[in-house]
This record gives C-alpha cells, sequence and structure tokens, in this order.
C-alpha cells in the first residue's frame, strides 16, 4: 500500500482521498484501511521508515497541523518537551521564568540536566536563559 502526502491530503492511491479529523489535542489524525494514525507520524515513516523506539515526531514550528515533511523531525521525549510553548499557568510571559518576591528565577531541564539562577533584573534573567537554553537545548532551543 502507498500512502501519498500531498497539498495537505492524505491518498492511500491517486484515485481516493482518505479522510482526516481534527483531535481535541489539535493533531490531526487519518483512518488508512480502517486503522487510525497520527498524520505526522504516517508522513515522517512514508519518508524515513519506522520511528525507532524512545523517539518521537516532532513539529519544529509547534503547529500540530502543519504535517508537511519539512516541519518534521526525529526527536527524544526530552527534545521534543524542549520545544514547547509556554505552559498556562506561566504568569511571566517567558518560558522557564518565575518571579519569587524581588528575585527572578529561571529554571531549564533538558533529560537528567537542570539549571536555575536568580536575578533581580528581569533582562539579566532572559539573558541568562537565553544562553543556556542554547547550550542545553541546541537545535530544539524555544523560548
Amino acid at each position: 500500500m502507498d500512502v501519498i502526502y500531498r497539498d495537505g491530503k492524505v491518498f492511500v492511491t491517486t484515485t481516493y482521498e482518505v479522510a482526516q479529523t481534527l483531535r481535541d489535542d489539535g493533531y490531526v489524525q487519518v483512518s488508512v484501511l480502517g486503522v487510525q494514525v497520527l498524520l505526522h507520524r504516517l508522513v515522517w515513516e512514508q519518508a524515513n521508515g519506522t520511528i525507532p523506539d524512545g523517539y518521537v515526531i516532532d513539529h519544529i514550528n509547534r503547529n500540530k497541523q502543519d504535517n508537511r515533511l519539512a516541519n518534521l523531525r526525529l526527536a527524544t521525549r526530552a527534545e521534543n518537551n524542549c520545544n514547547s510553548g509556554l505552559r498556562s499557568d506561566n504568569t511571566s510571559g517567558v518560558k522557564g521564568l518565575s518571579k519569587r518576591g524581588i528575585l527572578y528565577v529561571c529554571n531549564l531541564k533538558f533529560g537528567p540536566e537542570k539549571r536555575r539562577a536568580s536575578f533581580y533584573d528581569v533582562d539579566e534573567a532572559k539573558n541568562w536563559l537565553t544562553t543556556n537554553r542554547a547550550q542545553m537545548h541546541g537545535a530544539f532551543a524555544r523560548s
């Protein structure tokens, strides 16, 4: 069976289209021969083969509906977490930054590694986060 992804649509053959649904979590799901599959996983596997154990497919631009192969990459769970957005309970507007009294506290994590620093100045805290996030998260660094 050939599955083709073209112009935002999935085709099992070049003659008929596969139904797509948008899940509550924002991911696109398709039914291929009665089997429910996440579209981003299907697109990546058609181009690259089976996803290795311990890996997930990351949307580079964080848009779960953008399933172009150019927007997908193989990632560990820790790398995928680095590419997440702000938590819903974030009040600082900056990922990894919170205010504790008069201090701005920075927290970063990548797998087992953790880094923490405190600053009186918010701009110093943001600069520390930017620098350390780039060092720790590499290509997966997101503010």
